[in-house]
């Protein structure tokens, strides 16, 4: 739909088939690199248009995160997709440093550090027979003792393990050993205290969270 006659194909052929309507409602599979073409679409059918996303990954999520792949790096940011941070350096209370699995010894070195590693799926968390760890840092982890009270058989109730997550505090600072970390943050799934999947809130838990920790950082 990025193809300009493309484009001009559909606008035809939607406009001979939408009067008396109040609304065009379509999948959302165009407008991958620019809203352009849905704009023009809205203004050449001078009726709204809602674009349907469809399963994961939609074309307006990878648009959303292509855009801000792009504005992070035009910031200064570097993106390595594909490498994994595997352990961390302390002083204190505070992380030195972090090392990746693609640069071995070289270590990165930041003021702040925010974990955003996802939960069980992605090794966020791990799950061993007696416990849940968080396996970069260390971190603490609130789960309930007792293997059997981590889930229910019955698949469609609510999940307890899924409530499961790091330890922090008001500000999301994580905690390790009981001590708040000054400058490491979680972000995410890897939080425990809501089940995303039972109440079907994990985009809303990991945008506004990661908000709210920007916000912190910029603003202190």
């Amino acid at each position: 739909m990025e193809n300009e006659k493309t484009l001009e194909a559909l606008i035809m052929e939607l406009a001979g088939t939408v009067s008396g309507f109040d609304v065009v409602a379509l999948p959302a599979v165009f407008g991958l690199s620019s809203v352009v073409p849905v704009r023009r679409l809205k203004e050449a059918l001078n009726i709204p248009v809602w674009l349907i996303p469809t399963m994961p990954p939609s074309v307006p999520g990878i648009r959303a995160q292509q855009q801000l792949r792009r504005s992070f790096e035009e910031l200064g940011g570097v993106y390595m997709l594909g490498d994994t941070v595997v352990k961390a350096d302390f002083k204190g209370n505070k992380v030195q440093s972090v090392y990746s699995v693609n640069h071995g010894d070289i270590s990165f070195v930041a003021e702040n550090f925010v974990l955003a590693s996802g939960s069980y799926f992605s090794n966020g968390l791990i799950a061993q027979p007696d416990k849940v760890i968080e396996p970069v840092f260390g971190s603490d982890v609130d789960f309930t003792p007792g293997r059997d009270s981590w889930y229910d058989k019955s698949f469609f109730n609510k999940q307890n393990y899924m409530t499961f997550g790091v330890a922090t505090d008001e500000k999301l600072r994580i905690k390790i050993k009981g001590d708040v970390q000054q400058n490491l943050f979680a972000v995410g799934s890897v939080l425990g205290g809501s089940n995303t999947i039972h109440e079907g809130c994990g985009a809303g838990v990991s945008m506004l969270t990661a908000l709210y920790v920007a916000d912190n950082l910029i603003n202190g």
